[in-house]
């Protein structure tokens, strides 16, 4: 099948960002010529519910559903959704072995979740597990999870909040947490984004505005000082914006009527997906450091959800002619591959999916099932990087 062709607007797009404000481009990747330490691990599968996993610096955290069968159930044909199960939330923790390999503890049941509650991980820093729960009717709450002292935080819900609202997205570096959220403000249903401090407690509303029509917010994430978002307007595009959370500043880092999306931040290295992903698709992501404003392009890297990790290391699943992961050293500018050519997918059901936590990636790989029908496990791999 030939590539196909990008249309010629996205080519003018992709030439406008990766141009600016001294951009470069990284060069094709190539195989790590080392081993690196890395250890394998299995999740039950489930049909009912799953989330994560996710990693922090030192522990990985899991949901399956118990039970973790039940037949299909319509809920389009009118049927009820099936809602006596509970998702049992499990941690792992992992350290450095002997003989560059990594320990990974056997699973302990952390939380079981409320009756019926499907649960998504949002982010994982310095202990703090960020999560939301959700049931019918946008009956959702935002929490913050200690996973080392146990405690936990209920940082928002529609009651929270006092009106009926609708969460969207959050995001997370361990200390401050950043959420979007639909709202009533001033008799009309807008856009906001709120932090909550989980050093001081504190609550703000840091943005507001926006009613669809004309834009919203979107996917809020955090490091520090910085607030990372984006404007999603109704003809599709996306226009990615930085925030300072000590003086308010807003400034603009791409312009309108492109597709910047889905963001990742830590300290001065931001990267984000740049283009609508497609076959042939030749740049997929850009890196930026928000202190010089150089920017690198990355070629051949359509992929979903860049993370970074130990501060310097763009990580993601290329998918292009085949699925590897791949390591963008902000540092070096050098770019490997971590599985040349390997089938790997991501945590859960979104593939192409990489999580970093610390020095440590983690990702998921095919694994063939010998028994017909039967529910398979999950295998995932932990790597850490120099």
């Amino acid at each position: 099948m030939k590539p196909a062709r990008i249309p010629l607007a996205l080519l003018l797009a992709l030439l406008s960002v990766t141009l600016s404000q001294h951009s470069a481009s990284a060069h094709t990747p190539r195989a790590s010529t080392r081993s690196l330490p890395s250890a394998t691990f299995t999740i039950p599968a489930s049909t009912v519910a799953s989330a994560g996993p996710v990693l922090d610096e030192q522990y990985v955290v899991y949901g399956v559903a118990s039970p973790r069968r039940h037949a299909p159930t319509c809920v389009s044909c009118g049927a009820a959704p099936f809602t006596g199960f509970h998702l049992q939330v499990s941690i792992r923790q992992y350290r450095a072995g002997s003989g560059g390999s990594i320990v990974v503890s056997p699973p302990r049941l952390l939380f079981t979740g409320p009756r019926g509650a499907q649960m998504t991980f949002i982010a994982f820093h310095h202990g703090w597990l960020i999560y939301e729960t959700y049931l019918p009717g946008d009956r959702w709450t935002l929490l913050a999870r200690n996973v080392v002292s146990g405690r936990s935080i209920l940082v928002d819900s529609p009651q929270r909040e006092g009106v009926p609202s609708r969460f969207l997205h959050a995001g997370s570096d361990g200390r401050t947490v950043v959420w979007q959220s639909w709202t009533r403000i001033g008799g009309k249903t807008v856009s906001v984004i709120r932090s909550y401090s989980l050093i001081t407690g504190r609550r703000h509303l840091l943005l507001s505005g926006g009613t669809g029509q004309d834009f919203f917010y979107a996917a809020p994430e955090v490091s520090g000082d910085r607030l990372v978002f984006t404007r999603e307007y109704p003809d599709g595009t996306a226009q990615l914006f930085v925030a300072s959370l000590t003086t308010g500043r807003v400034r603009a880092l791409t312009p309108l009527h492109q597709t910047n999306r889905e963001a990742a931040v830590t300290g001065d290295v931001l990267v984000w997906v740049h283009g609508s992903i497609s076959l042939g698709h030749t740049h997929g992501l850009i890196v930026e450091n928000l202190s010089s404003g150089q920017r690198v392009a990355l070629p051949h890297s359509a992929a979903q959800l860049p993370r970074i990790a130990a501060g310097r290391y763009v990580v993601f699943a290329a998918v292009y002619r085949t699925t590897s992961v791949q390591v963008y050293d902000t540092s070096t500018h050098q770019r490997r591959m971590v599985t040349a050519g390997t089938p790997a997918v991501g945590p859960g059901s979104s593939g192409g999916q990489v999580e970093a936590g610390g020095r440590t990636i983690l990702y998921s790989v095919l694994a063939s099932c010998g028994s017909t029908g039967a529910l398979c496990p999950s295998r995932f791999v932990l790597v850490t990087l120099p």
